[in-house]
Parts: structure tokens; C-alpha cells; sequence
């Protein structure tokens, strides 16, 4: 992948992932999934926004200074986009809208947003 992608135009963290770099991200990672999925693993799509409060309670404390936040225009509620998207937090996450008997094991694709800042 590109080393040094240009981030001239977007905020610091955020970059661009364009052709030939793109096609080849989308195949390693359909061919992770479907490794994945041969193992039982359900495929899962988190939302990429969330009331912050849940976002952030839990595991998803550690992500709060990566965190893109903006007020929800309906109910006033401060919103968090998704810096990361690991295993456990999106289980804490879909956990309480997920309606199945024992456990579950899933697998998402999600990218993240923002990437970290070097030192």
C-alpha cells in the first residue's frame, strides 16, 4: 500500500485509499470473511455512528480522544463516530439489539475511519 498517501485535503487521520491499493484491500479482506464465514462466524455490519454515551461506555472508553463527535439534529444527543471497530466492541455494542438464545459469534468488515496518529 502507499506509504505516504496525500491527506491534503482531508483532516489529519483521514486518507484516501485509491486504485491500485483499493481493489486490493476489498480482496484480501473478502477472502478473510469468507475464511470466517467457513468457521461459522455470522456477518455483521455495525453502525458507524452511535449516541456517544454507548459508544463510548465500556471497552469504547479507550477510543474516546479518537472519537469524531456531532450532535444528533433530532433529540439533541451527542453522537460519536467510529474511530475502530475490534471484536469485542462491536459485540458490547450490538450485543443489546442482537435477539438470539447463547452465544454468537460474528464477523464484520468495517473500516475504520481514522487512523492514528504517528508519533
Amino acid at each position: 500500500m502507499t506509504d505516504a498517501p496525500n491527506t491534503a485535503l482531508l483532516p489529519e487521520g483521514f486518507y484516501d485509499v485509491l486504485p491500485p491499493d483499493a481493489a486490493q484491500e476489498a480482496a484480501v479482506i473478502e477472502r478473510m470473511m469468507a475464511v470466517l464465514g467457513g468457521h461459522g462466524f455470522d456477518r455483521v455490519k455495525p453502525p458507524l455512528v452511535e449516541f456517544e454515551d454507548t459508544l463510548l461506555s465500556g471497552v469504547g472508553a479507550s477510543m474516546a480522544r479518537h472519537t469524531f463527535r456531532l450532535m444528533d439534529p433530532m433529540g439533541s444527543r451527542m453522537l460519536g463516530l467510529r474511530a475502530g471497530c475490534g471484536a469485542k466492541g462491536v459485540s458490547e455494542s450490538m450485543g443489546g439489539r442482537m435477539n438470539a438464545g447463547g452465544d454468537t459469534i460474528v464477523r464484520h468488515a468495517r473500516g475504520v475511519q481514522r487512523r492514528p496518529h504517528s508519533p
